[in-house]
């Protein structure tokens, strides 16, 4: 094992543990409670303004809308295909 190798290792076996950091743990559990809380009531305001208009609390989100349409943008790349596929056939 080179020196360099020996100093390393003895270096990370002198390292203190550090104790937990309570205050910055406990501010950061704010925040994301915070931050749910206002996700929370957006989706709620949304849920209510679609009840109100269409009479239906069924409303899709963000990841699951931008799912849905990744979805419907594939689908219809896939009956392109389909199509194009279908007209070579016609033409041979």
């Amino acid at each position: 094992m080179s020196r360099q190798n020996r100093e390393r290792i003895a270096a990370l076996g002198e390292k203190e543990e550090k104790p937990f950091d309570w205050k910055a743990i406990f501010e950061r559990f704010v925040r994301e409670v915070d931050a749910e809380f206002r996700r929370l009531g957006s989706h709620g305001a949304s849920e209510l303004a679609a009840s109100l208009y269409t009479g239906s609390a069924f409303v899709l989100y963000g990841k699951e809308r931008e799912q849905l349409n990744e979805v419907s943008r594939i689908n219809e790349q896939f009956r392109e295909i389909e199509r194009q596929q279908e007209e070579l056939q016609r033409g041979l």
